[in-house]
């Protein structure tokens, strides 16, 4: 008889529960091919029929001497039966290293995850386990209740949809169905009452939302269940956001305008990646109210009218809106030193500030944020316009209408009473006044012209490189008490002025002042506009340097020291300085890519001409994609 023929009988013998006729009938397989995996798998089920644990235990260890084949994924499910759970993931794991999109083993794996409360990682499996196997609708409805509990009901409703088309007749899924589609319909509802005439929502938004012309994004979720966002470029007219109103798509705007400036300025308050391995809690949902509250207080201290809305996911966005054009430079580094003046958020929030860019190319177009009063398609909820409590407004529409712009000079007066720092001799109205302030260096700003011209900056940008603050900080960090409440006050001018920060780069100020030509070959810039052209008598092995105009002996003796190892100093300092950029910016695009890994549900991407992968331990390895 043929040896499928036996190993289908001794199945029938296990159904049967007749357990000794297809023991013997596997034991005379095994005599004359030792190694046969199925009659080895089907040994274990008659020792699970006669409840023998520890002889299923010892046949499924025999497996590593048996040779892998097709039928590998039933030593899991064997393993399963008898309880081993973790044998039974070991064993899915090792057929997913050999064959990764394997829909069974990415199947019962994500199974196992979500009895041992691993969410995010079961949900990846079985978002892969469905594209791998799109007809499977278990899986389908597995993804789809995972969804559900996790309150992304657009998720959710199109996971059950593509299950049932496969199971038309399962009623429990269909129940399911209309639950979640009747909460989506709650979520769409838009409140709202009559807009007076010639003041529709749609003129409105697009003065409000004019962001990058010509261009819009839109939301997409595909039928893996992903959600991103993808540029039209086409004109943000009223009937696209009509469109985006009735909740028939929903769009995204680009802020960086073709002349580098914004009309509005938002803080996105979400929730970090490894805090949301479970539902969002009422408590979390507080959290996140309570950043928005601290953040809204420092814009209400600063005067400017701040506008709260539910993202439509986990967080919220804070929105500041201008009634003209500012640089979206000067806009960002003022989003950002409010962060930094209320920060840090809660350990289980991140706050992300758009524009997310001083300037963008004029073939990109930046990172773009979703309008609101739109229908977030990962949850089905439309994101409405709240006060501080998360109390939604009744009248949507006319609340557009009531949205006060910020004047310009209104929001230069916020930048300065955001930057007036409160140690003494801080920032004030003007260079002229920090001249006055310090008397006893007038020689000094007599003299020096480039250190007038970066005062002058300091007041009028609020903002200096680190080259500028270097210049100052290896000028003036050598006066004493007095340079460094000068440097306070010349760097209290910028946005991102931290006083303890400033006062740590002070106190590493180096041994020697910085010479004119270096000054010259670090902000040519600023030398090439003014009159850097001091004539100095200088001392015996010295060396010109602008803290010769109040000491004229100042750095008699130092220019050996100065020229032969300051250059050498400076580049490890450059060096260092970048390494240690490198590695931040490196380690959030890392955190950036295993998000992208996460969100897809694979451990693979292309793009670029390479191929990305995520090993078990999750490092990420980079290849040449040559096919």
């Amino acid at each position: 008889m043929d040896t499928q023929d036996v190993l289908r009988r001794a199945r029938q013998h296990i159904e049967a529960r007749e357990f000794d006729r297809a023991e013997s009938l596997c034991a005379d397989v095994l005599v004359t091919d030792p190694v046969c995996v199925p009659a080895h798998q089907l040994m274990a089920r008659v020792w699970l029929g006669r409840n023998k644990p520890d002889k299923v235990r010892d046949r499924i260890a025999y497996r590593e001497q048996l040779p892998y084949d097709e039928h590998f994924v039933e030593w899991g499910l064997i393993a399963e039966e008898v309880a081993d759970l973790d044998t039974a993931a070991k064993i899915y794991e090792a057929l997913l290293q050999r064959d990764p999109q394997n829909a069974v083993g990415l199947y019962r794996l994500g199974l196992l995850c979500l009895e041992r409360g691993e969410r995010d990682r079961a949900v990846g499996l079985l978002q892969r386990a469905l594209r791998a196997h799109p007809e499977h609708a278990p899986t389908a409805f597995e993804l789809a209740q995972c969804y559900a509990e996790d309150e992304l009901w657009g998720l959710a409703a199109d996971a059950y949809d593509r299950g049932l088309a496969c199971d038309p007749d399962n009623a429990e899924a269909r129940t399911a169905l209309r639950v979640v589609e009747a909460r989506m319909r709650e979520l769409a509802q838009l409140p709202s009452s009559e807009v007076p005439l010639g003041e529709a929502p749609t003129q409105r938004m697009r003065v409000l939302f004019a962001g990058r012309e010509n261009v819009h994004a839109r939301q997409w979720i595909d039928e893996n269940g992903r959600v991103g966002y993808s540029p039209v470029h086409e004109p943000l007219a009223e009937h696209l956001l009509d469109l985006h109103l009735q909740g028939s798509a929903t769009l995204g705007v680009y802020p960086v305008r073709a002349d580098q400036t914004v009309l509005f300025g938002a803080i996105d308050i979400d929730i970090r990646k490894n805090a949301r391995a479970q539902p969002v809690t009422d408590q979390l949902r507080e959290t996140v109210r309570a950043d928005a509250r601290r953040l809204a207080r420092q814009f209400d201290a600063l005067h400017l009218p701040v506008y709260v809305e539910d993202s439509g996911y986990k967080g919220v966005h804070l929105w500041i809106f201008l009634s003209e054009p500012v640089p979206a430079a000067d806009v960002k580094r003022f989003f950002e030193a409010v962060v930094q003046r209320v920060g840090p958020p809660d350990p289980a929030l991140q706050w992300e500030v758009f524009p997310k860019q001083d300037r963008v190319a004029e073939d990109q177009l930046g990172n773009l944020i979703k309008l609101p009063l739109g229908i977030h398609l990962k949850t089905g909820h439309r994101c409405l316009f709240t006060d501080l409590d998360g109390q939604e407004y009744s009248d949507q529409e006319g609340f557009l209408q009531r949205i006060q712009q910020v004047e310009r000079k209104d929001f230069e007066r916020a930048v300065s009473r955001l930057v007036a720092p409160s140690v003494q001799g801080g920032a004030t109205g003007s260079a002229q006044t920090l001249r006055e302030a310090f008397p006893e260096y007038e020689a000094l700003f007599k003299g020096c012209p480039v250190l007038i011209a970066l005062m002058e900056k300091a007041v009028v940008t609020h903002h200096l490189t680190h080259d500028e603050r270097l210049v100052l900080k290896c000028v003036l960090g050598h006066l004493g008490e007095g340079g460094a409440r000068l440097i306070h006050a010349i760097v209290g001018h910028c946005l991102d002025y931290s006083e303890s920060i400033t006062q740590q780069q002070i106190d590493r100020t180096p041994p020697s002042p910085v010479s004119c030509p270096k000054i010259r070959q670090r902000l040519p810039e600023i030398t090439s506009t003014v009159n850097c052209a001091c004539v100095f008598t200088l001392p015996e092995g010295g060396y010109p340097s602008p803290v010769l105009h109040l000491d004229p002996g100042f750095t008699k003796g130092r220019s050996l020291n100065a020229d032969r190892h300051g250059p050498l100093v400076d580049q490890y300092v450059n060096l260092r300085r970048d390494y240690q950029r490198l590695n931040r910016e490196l380690a959030q695009v890392e955190n950036d890519l295993r998000y992208a890994l996460d969100s897809s549900g694979q451990d693979e991407l292309r793009a670029g001409g390479w191929i990305l992968r995520r090993d078990g331990e999750g490092r990420l390895k980079v290849e040449i994609d040559l096919g």
